[in-house]
């Protein structure tokens, strides 16, 4: 009888089999990689065949942490330094100005339209402006 650890280890090892499928399958299915990751997500989820409860956090943080993982490593493997030098630039100064300026029109929406303090204002606007280009 299996234990709930190589269940885990079964289920993850599936889940990485379909997102090593997912990107070799991607250009020939004309869909990109990342759709066919939300569908895969969207099949072991509560509603999918897979009935993975999303209501226990540590599991969700675990799986989300392997993905990332999966999803980071085969973007990198999958990119040449030629396609990657011509936009490094520009990626760069978007990676950076986006969320600053992202927080500040937040910051300044919050604070005439819903007449919060400019603290208020801004720690929304970090919150809601997306990180992840400066991760990148």
């Amino acid at each position: 009888m299996l234990s709930p650890t190589d269940v885990l280890f079964l289920l993850l090892g599936a889940l990485l089999l379909l997102g090593i499928l997912a990107t070799k399958l991607s250009p020939h299915l004309g869909v990109p990689a990342l759709v066919l990751f939300m569908a895969t997500g969207m099949l072991v989820g509560p509603e999918g065949p897979g009935h993975i409860s999303l209501h226990d956090p540590p599991l969700a943080q675990f799986m989300g942490t392997i993905a990332l993982i999966g999803i980071l490593f085969s973007s990198g493997m999958a990119s040449r330094w030629d396609s990657v030098d011509r936009v490094l630039r520009p990626g760069i100064w978007l990676g950076i100005l986006g969320p600053v300026v992202a927080t500040a029109v937040v910051a300044v929406v919050a604070h005439f339209m819903a007449g919060v303090t400019w603290a208020s204002g801004a720690l929304l606007g970090a919150v809601v402006a997306s990180t992840d280009p400066v991760a990148l």
